[in-house]
C-alpha cells in the first residue's frame, strides 16, 4: 500500500496550518472589533501568524502572537484601577471594576476543531489521490 512521503506530509500540514492561521487571525480581529476592547487598534496591529514547515522532528508549527496586554484583557487581570476611579470600596473588594473579556480564549480554542477537521480532510483527500495515481499506473 502506498504511503504519503514525509515531504508530502510536511507540505500538506504547512498548507493547512497557513490557511487555518489566516482564518483564526481574522476571527480574532472580528471578535476584538465586536467587543470594542480598549486599545483595539494596537491589539489588532500586534496580531501576527507565522507558519513553519516541518523537519525530521515534526510536520510543522504555527505561532500566533499578539501584545501581552491582550491576554490580560482576555483573563480580566492587570493593573488595578487608580484609587481615584474606584466608586466605592465595595467595587474593589468584589472585583466589579474588571471582568474577563474572552476575545481570545473562546475564539482560539473553539477554532481548534476546524484545524482538526481540515487536517483529517486534507489527509483523506491526499490519500485518495495517491490511491488513484497507483490505480492509473497499474492500467
Amino acid at each position: 500500500m502506498a504511503k504519503l512521503s514525509r515531504n508530502e506530509k510536511i507540505l500538506l500540514v504547512a498548507d493547512i496550518l497557513n490557511t487555518w492561521g489566516m482564518l483564526t487571525s481574522r476571527r480574532l480581529r472580528r471578535k476584538i472589533h465586536r467587543m470594542q476592547i480598549k486599545d483595539t487598534e494596537d491589539l489588532l496591529r500586534s496580531i501576527q501568524v507565522k507558519t513553519f514547515k516541518g523537519n525530521t522532528e515534526h510536520l510543522g508549527s504555527l505561532h500566533l502572537m499578539f501584545d501581552e496586554h491582550g491576554r490580560f484583557v482576555d483573563m480580566g487581570v492587570g493593573r488595578p484601577p487608580a484609587f481615584e476611579t474606584i466608586k466605592s470600596n465595595g467595587d474593589q473588594l468584589t472585583g466589579k471594576s474588571r471582568r474577563p473579556r474572552k476575545w481570545y480564549s473562546k475564539t482560539f480554542y473553539g477554532s481548534l476543531d476546524d484545524l482538526y477537521q481540515m487536517l483529517i480532510e486534507g489527509y483523506q483527500f491526499r490519500s485518495l489521490q495517491v490511491i488513484k495515481e497507483l490505480e492509473s499506473k497499474r492500467k
